[in-house]
């Protein structure tokens, strides 16, 4: 009997302890891993992931525009793409004044007037910098010849074959100064053309730009064509002489006095290649009467539509000098390869005919320039050294 007992309890030992053995393996067996949530979205009983990355391109940064009885206009472009990269969505974006301004906390900003740093916000309510004279003026898109969809305006996605294909609107926005908003009196003020995404994400994108009250103005702009990085010299002058006669003057400040004439602006360069292509867009300084009327300061009334190219001179491929008359209403640009790209500069200098017939430094005389040995720098590796 004793013997029975002694069996009965060593088997019930056993199952007790096979069953804590077996608890211990159950839990030692690796649990499967738990599904981290995405964002998802829910269209037609469908459940789709969504993510698209967004290239978008723009030029005009830093770029200057002319001011002329209160109005501008700016010329830019906007792409979908970035290099070889094109956004596979439909882009949806308008450009209008922007109405609300902010500090650099996010604090809406009451009234601003141009004389504190200016913020907009952008889709997490971060505070983007504008140029603080942004509040003095009106944006309105003038030109575009991209697709418009509504109040805005469209990058519809599209493929060759497997091939995304990228596409580029030319705009041009006007750029108006407010009633309310006295005249500017100095030389520049510096704004932005804030660009508001709608779709597919929302988003913001700003374009500095300088406005300046000058007769000529220049403008640095970086470009990148195919890897190579390659400098643009933007030139852009006055509408107001192309109204003005032989006998017709302009007085900007009330005491100077400008006629119908060209500028004539020798520029100056070093550590750049020049693309000589570009000469093929103005005058090449072929017509030997015409290039008398200049010399002789008779070119009041000549037919100058674009700049006309007086001469050209290289002293090796990296270096040279390119003398033009560029006249009213002008807006061009040069390109230029950098040799050196810690060390290149392009000098200009400046001369607007007066009336009695003679070219005269564009300085500060005249509401022009402060020049140094009578130039200007219009282009320069160091920008803090470009002539504002």
């Amino acid at each position: 009997m004793n013997l029975k007992k002694k069996f009965f309890c060593l088997l019930t030992v056993l199952v007790i302890i096979s069953g804590v053995l077996f608890a211990m393996l159950i839990n030692s067996i690796p649990k499967p891993a738990e599904i981290e949530g995405k964002y998802i979205k829910s269209e037609k009983d469908e459940i789709r992931g969504y993510y698209t990355s967004l290239y978008f391109d723009y030029t005009g940064q830093n770029s200057v525009v002319v001011l002329e009885n209160g109005v501008s206009y700016a010329s830019f472009k906007l792409t979908n793409y970035i290099g070889e990269d094109v956004t596979k969505r439909d882009i949806e974006y308008n450009i209008t004044t922007v109405k609300k301004f902010y500090d650099a906390k996010g604090n809406e900003i009451t009234n601003p007037d141009g004389s504190e740093d200016l913020y907009v916000l952008d889709v997490w309510g971060t505070p983007q910098k504008v140029g603080n004279d942004t509040c003095k003026y009106e944006f309105k898109v003038v030109s575009n010849d991209g697709e418009k969809r509504g109040d805005n305006y469209l990058f519809s996605y599209e493929t060759s074959g497997s091939i995304s294909i990228g596409k580029t609107h030319n705009l041009t926005v006007g750029i108006k100064r407010k009633s309310d908003v006295e005249e500017l009196k100095d030389t520049i003020e510096h704004i932005s053309i804030v660009v508001q995404l709608n779709k597919p994400y929302t988003q913001v994108y700003v374009i500095n730009m300088i406005v300046s009250n000058r007769l000529i103005a220049f403008s640095q702009i970086d470009n990148t064509l195919f890897d190579i990085d390659f400098k643009t010299l933007q030139i852009q002058t006055a509408n107001v002489f192309s109204h003005a006669g032989k006998d017709e003057r302009y007085s900007p400040d009330g005491t100077s006095l400008y006629d119908g004439k060209a500028f004539l602006v020798e520029l100056t360069w070093k550590n750049l290649i020049f693309n000589e292509d570009d000469l093929n867009k103005i005058h090449n300084g072929f017509d030997l009467e015409l290039q008398e009327k200049l010399l002789s300061g008779d070119a009041s009334n000549i037919d100058i539509s674009k700049p006309y190219v007086f001469s050209i001179t290289s002293s090796n491929k990296s270096s040279g000098t390119l003398v033009l008359y560029i006249p009213q209403a002008a807006d061009f640009s040069l390109d230029f390869l950098p040799t050196n790209q810690s060390d290149y500069e392009i000098k200009a200098k400046v001369k607007v005919c007066m009336k009695d017939n003679e070219y005269k430094l564009y300085d500060t005389s005249l509401g022009g320039y402060e020049m140094v040995d009578d130039y200007i720098i219009v282009m320069s590796s160091d920008k803090t050294k470009i002539t504002k």
